[in-house]
């Protein structure tokens, strides 16, 4: 069993596999008896190689658990806002304006508190203030951006909105490009308690996503069988020639039956998408933290992993990070930036040269490298 959890990936089972499974076994369960006969025979005829309904259920929810984990980034980009509801104005003013009040809260009490230092008075009501400040802005920093600029349209949007600028405010660090380079130094251990963050917060959008599918097909369910009915009140036999229409009496109560059924099938399937995404926030801020803990803790594992000069005082340090994050997303790099371990281009050549005297099989220069570096050593004597 360990074997085939290694081999099929702990990620996979716990974030796609598990809500597909489940899905998957609902669906079948909840819409089976609507599908029309014809449609179940091909159906049957094209999976008789596997004659097994479990087989099927599994393929079906394998297909169902990759596209989830191949479109991980899509979902969460689509939970975000970026694509649909970040089209819709009014949804982002909605979430700014919820910003915009602990936002104005902490202004006040920063001025407040400048006025009590200014005038030197230091009492119980300055420390007070200092707490509840601290309170309102740990609260605000967890959830929102504080550029109201950067509000997203959703709240799971904004969680991790804050959590990706939460570098660039403190160290000047562009979190999405050095974050790819920070996992690669960081301990094994922490990695693991990330990961395993990470594989929860999967877990519970996808199954939000799924909720969210089952509730648009249970009212598309709703629309067909309405329609059914109504063809049955017409005495019309098909809605196509493959779906015939059951017009006695006790399909007319069917077709009734199911729409109530399925009425209801949208209403909790909308409430288990409620309650999915909004576990899911706390779970995102959890997630978060560690990340942000990561740049905290690692950072300096990522300037000796780059063999950089560590910088000094924190002035230093945000313009180190500044420039590293400029040369890696634009490809330019600032002045005097030093390397702890230069690169000697002369000592490179020596090693090479003697790597092919001792094994004149492990390096072949071919005809156009020789001509290469001839017209290189003519350049160079130019």
């Amino acid at each position: 069993m360990e074997s085939f959890v290694g081999k099929l990936g702990r990620n996979f089972l716990v974030a796609a596999f598990v809500p597909s499974l489940a899905f998957a076994t609902i669906s079948l369960f909840v819409f089976g008896p609507i599908i029309p006969l014809k449609i179940l025979d091909q159906i049957q005829n094209t999976i008789a190689p596997l004659d097994h309904p479990a087989l099927v259920l599994l393929m079906i929810t394998v297909v169902i658990a990759f596209s989830l984990y191949s479109l991980n980034t899509v979902i969460y980009k689509t939970m975000e806002g970026y694509f649909l509801l970040g089209r819709i104005p009014a949804i982002t003013r909605f979430q700014q304006r919820k910003a915009l009040k602990p936002y104005v809260q902490i202004r006040a009490l920063e001025s407040l508190i400048d006025k009590l230092i200014e005038d030197g008075i230091y009492n119980e009501q300055f420390y007070q203030l200092k707490q509840q400040l601290y309170q309102i802005s740990a609260r605000h920093q967890l959830n929102f951006p504080l550029d109201p600029k950067s509000v997203m349209p959703t709240r799971f949007g904004n969680v991790l909105r804050a959590m990706e600028v939460y570098p660039r405010e403190r160290y000047n660090m562009d979190a999405v490009l050095l974050w790819p380079r920070l996992i690669h130094v960081m301990p094994a251990t922490y990695y693991a308690k990330l990961d395993q963050s990470n594989n929860g917060l999967a877990f519970l959008i996808n199954c939000a996503i799924l909720s969210l599918i089952l509730s648009v097909t249970s009212g598309t369910a709703v629309l067909y069988q309405a329609l059914m009915l109504r063809l049955a009140n017409e005495d019309v036999k098909n809605l196509v020639y493959f779906v015939p229409v059951d017009l006695s009496d006790d399909g007319m109560i069917k077709y009734q039956q199911n729409i109530y059924f399925y009425l209801a099938g949208v209403v909790i399937a909308m409430a288990l998408f409620v309650f999915f995404y909004r576990a899911a926030i706390p779970v995102a801020v959890q997630y978060g933290n560690l990340v942000r803990s990561a740049f905290d803790l690692f950072r300096w594992q990522l300037v000796n992993g780059l063999h950089l000069k560590a910088p000094m005082d924190y002035d230093e340090e945000t313009t180190v990070w500044d420039n590293l994050s400029m040369f890696i997303g634009h490809g330019t790099l600032g002045k005097n930036y030093r390397y702890t371990i230069p690169f000697h281009y002369g000592q490179a050549e020596e090693e090479l040269e003697q790597s092919g005297e001792n094994g004149e099989d492990q390096y072949e220069e071919t005809s156009s490298e020789t001509d290469f570096l001839e017209e290189v050593e003519e350049f160079e004597g130019d």
